[in-house]
């Protein structure tokens, strides 16, 4: 900062040499408010968090990074939950909308299941769950892993414009992924499926995609698109259903019961 002076320009230029900048006071730093799981759910009123999205009527994708925020330690696990609950309650009550759902960091296939069956327990036809997290190129071009739901989201919307809504988004290359933050093999896939976790894997030669199997309990998101009962998303152009849906009753929904 410059401190005040007279003289022109030129008198007020200083000398050549090195100088160090330094704040005139030293003022104490504030600490940012610690964000709530009230916070993220937001409100219509306001127009904020997940709940304002209510106003946007294209929408057919909801995801939330930001619960995973500092490496997935800005919110504990039950916060987590009741986020991805109100996530999941936005999406029913809207009806035309999908939320993509994140996995706690660091857990292996077998702490995901205990996380989807055991703690969490969803059980929503509008929210499809993602494992593990991914690893991509840091700011410092160092690895840094993140949660998948923003890469998904793009995954979606990319197949969505390039080959349709009735093809389904599996088996598709996440751009931008050096690698998933978990190895999956094979066997743990056929697990984790049918518990209604989609898993990302990396293919040799083939790079890193969303799993291509569909939990048996639901139907495929490439099988309905003859379907037209099966769109939830009445007043979207994406009439698929995902692949890792928590409740068999969608089958009920497109009258195949």
């Amino acid at each position: 900062m410059e401190e005040q002076s007279q003289g022109t320009i030129a008198d007020r230029m200083p000398e050549v040499g090195t100088y160090f900048l330094r704040h005139l006071e030293q003022r104490e730093q504030s600490a940012l408010p610690t964000v709530t799981a009230s916070d993220l759910s937001g409100d219509i009123v306001k127009r904020s968090g997940i709940e304002g999205l209510e106003i946007a009527e294209d929408v057919t994708m909801v995801c939330c990074p930001d619960i995973m925020a500092n490496g997935g330690s800005a919110l504990d696990r039950d916060a987590i939950k009741a986020v991805q609950l109100a996530m999941m309650a936005h999406c029913k009550n809207m009806g035309d909308r999908v939320a993509i759902l994140d996995s706690p960091p660091n857990l292996s296939p077998k702490e995901v299941s205990d996380w989807r069956m055991k703690e969490a327990g969803y059980d929503s036809e509008y929210a499809a769950l993602y494992y593990p997290w991914i690893k991509i190129n840091g700011p410092d071009n160092k690895p840094m892993s993140i949660p998948p739901s923003g890469h998904v989201a793009g995954v979606w919307a990319r197949n969505d414009m390039e080959r349709g809504v009735h093809k389904a988004p599996a088996n598709e290359v996440i751009q931008g992924v050096l690698d998933p933050e978990t190895p999956i093999t094979k066997g743990e896939q056929d697990l984790l499926n049918p518990q209604g976790v989609n898993c990302i894997r990396t293919f040799a030669g083939r790079g890193v995609r969303v799993g291509a199997r569909a939990p048996s309990a639901v139907i495929p998101r490439g099988a309905t698109s003859t379907c037209d009962g099966c769109s939830t998303t009445s007043r979207s152009p994406s009439r698929w259903v995902p692949s890792g849906w928590f409740s068999s009753r969608i089958r009920r929904t497109c009258g195949h019961a």
